[in-house]
């Protein structure tokens, strides 16, 4: 029998790295903040952010993950308020809680100390933000099981049973998170699970790291997958990010995670109703029009801001800009109970057509761009919407349009250029 004891007395308290990563091509990306201690170890996390990154989702993670530590020092016991302060301060989509593996196995730590903290760090971060999805971690067992003892002064000695290999160990992990999700309707990221199940297939996959509790690669990739499977409820398999490990072995561990999260949804209490409304969107452009594609998961309302001044309700809306140049589009998403979610994307407008000079006193000059084709029909507008002239060219490729003579009142101007495909419309100033 191997008996592993610990003393909560000798825990020391390691402050923790803040990980943040950001990127610049979006304002607003999806935030996730991680609570837990050395098995969120470096590689899970950028493995996690890679996977992210590569399938187009925008992620900012804030990591507090301490060596050795547990859920109940997150909640402030032991004197630490780190974690207190990041969820008070972070307005997070998403909290992963991660607890040391062993002790929710020992009862009296269970009673005692996990639930206890959970059940406060569950109540602080919807205090904090009542739309933020908390998520369990469930973690693996130990690779050759044993027993786990902890002696607290106060409780005096107990111990786990005593775990004849990993699956009996893994099940009893899997039994008490099914159970901690349940009590408190919380979200399950079941990684310990997808161990189990490459264990169970007996491929030659070793998953740990040396002979200890922590992963590898292999483990902290799969570990990625699951979470990333959870999270944003979008299969990892067939993403291009397969870290250190060959194309083979990523593939094989990505299949693992989908099969782990998709295929019991309803056992890790996991809703793509509320947990998965992601805004996403594609876009072609067309001279100045721009249509714009929603591929955003479990919207019921949709908010887009184009960058220029002007919004949208409609979920796949049409836009025409006036002029050229850089705008940042952003969609705002609601799902089923609001908690509205945004991203936003930098789009480019580029001219077909310069017009020139502005200001401009009784003559304009349109040079189109090369390969553009009419015929065009030009227009120009006061303020009020009064038409002050059309005129029509039939071929416009390679070649200058020339208005002289322009007589109208000074002010503001709108030029409207049309052709069978297309409408740009640009603003213009008209000085005596």
């Amino acid at each position: 029998m191997t008996i592993f004891r610990i003393c909560i007395s000798s825990f020391t308290l390691l402050i923790g790295i803040l990980i943040f990563f950001q990127n610049p091509l979006f304002s607003q990306n999806q935030k996730i903040l991680f609570l837990g201690n050395g098995l969120m170890d470096y590689s899970m996390r950028q493995d996690f952010l890679k996977l992210a990154g590569t399938a187009g989702e925008n992620v900012d993670i804030d990591t507090y993950a301490p060596d050795s530590y547990i859920l109940s020092f997150h909640n402030g016991w032991h004197g630490d308020e780190t974690s207190i302060q990041k969820i008070e301060n972070g307005d997070w989509d998403f909290v992963v809680l991660q607890e040391q593996s062993f002790f929710p196995l020992v009862p009296v730590l269970r009673d005692s100390l996990t639930v206890p903290a959970v059940q406060d760090l569950k109540e602080r971060i919807w205090r904090a933000r009542n739309c933020t999805q908390t998520i369990l971690f469930m973690t693996w067992a130990w690779p050759q099981g044993g027993q786990f003892c902890n002696i607290i002064e106060s409780l005096g000695p107990s111990c786990s049973a005593e775990f004849r290999n990993f699956f009996h160990m893994q099940d009893s992990i899997e039994s008490i998170y099914l159970r901690l999700a349940q009590e408190m309707e919380m979200t399950i990221a079941p990684v310990g699970a997808a161990w189990k199940a490459l264990f169970e297939k007996d491929i030659e996959l070793d998953l740990f790291w040396r002979a200890s509790n922590l992963s590898n690669d292999l483990g902290s990739y799969l570990a990625a997958c699951v979470l990333y499977a959870t999270i944003f409820q979008r299969s990892p398999l067939g993403n291009q990010y397969t870290s250190s490990l060959s194309g083979k072995d990523a593939i094989i561990l990505q299949e693992i995670a989908e099969r782990s999260v998709f295929d019991r949804r309803q056992k890790w209490r996991i809703d793509p109703q509320t947990v998965a409304h992601q805004p996403s969107f594609g876009y072609s452009i067309n001279h100045n029009q721009v249509h714009f594609r929603n591929r955003s998961q479990n919207g019921v309302a949709y908010l887009w801001n184009y960058g220029d001044g002007t919004t949208s309700k409609e979920k796949d809306p049409q836009h025409a800009y006036f002029g050229s140049g850089d705008f940042e589009v952003c969609l705002q998403l609601s799902g089923e109970s609001g908690c509205p979610r945004t991203r936003c994307e930098t789009i480019t407008i580029k001219e077909f057509v310069t017009i020139y000079p502005s200001p401009f006193q009784d003559e304009l000059f349109f040079d189109f761009e090369e390969n553009f084709t009419g015929p065009v029909t030009v227009e120009m507008f006061d303020v009020i919407g009064r038409r002050l002239g059309r005129w029509q060219l039939s071929d416009p490729a390679n070649s200058s349009f020339h208005l002289s003579n322009l007589q109208m009142q000074a002010g503001t101007l709108l030029i409207k250029i049309s052709t069978p495909d297309n409408e740009i419309n640009q603003k213009i100033v008209k000085v005596n």
